[in-house]
């Protein structure tokens, strides 16, 4: 299974020159000891970076396959990076008329293991 977003701006499309850059965490102790000891595992890079086409105010992400391989309950935070050296911060999160996402959004996957063996 994959993790997606949208990015969303208000008021244009988004350029071609616009970049926005999202992070994947483990989201609680579990998930991230589950990763560690291989039971989850996680695409090869932990961000992904959209960017606009111009025809558009929106433009989705994912961050590729997650595999599992126990049931459980697992926990996951997405943040978008603020950008660097631009001045924008989680107190002031504008620049050059963009706002960015300072909020964190969860997801949880419920893993259950089937009476035959397969997780699901």
């Amino acid at each position: 299974m994959a993790l997606e977003g949208t990015k969303t701006l208000q008021g244009r499309k988004l350029a071609t020159s616009d970049a926005f850059t999202f992070r994947l965490t483990a989201g609680n102790d579990v998930t991230s000891q589950a990763i560690k000891n291989g039971d989850i595992v996680l695409p090869t890079s932990d961000t992904v970076t959209v960017n606009g086409d111009s025809t558009s105010d929106t433009a989705d992400f994912s961050f590729g396959a997650i595999t599992f391989k126990q049931a459980g309950e697992y926990t996951f935070k997405i943040t978008e990076d603020l950008p660097t050296g631009s001045g924008v911060t989680a107190e002031n999160p504008v620049s050059n008329g963009i706002w960015y996402d300072t909020h964190t959004a969860t997801a949880t996957v419920t893993v259950k293991k089937g009476a035959d063996g397969i997780l699901s």
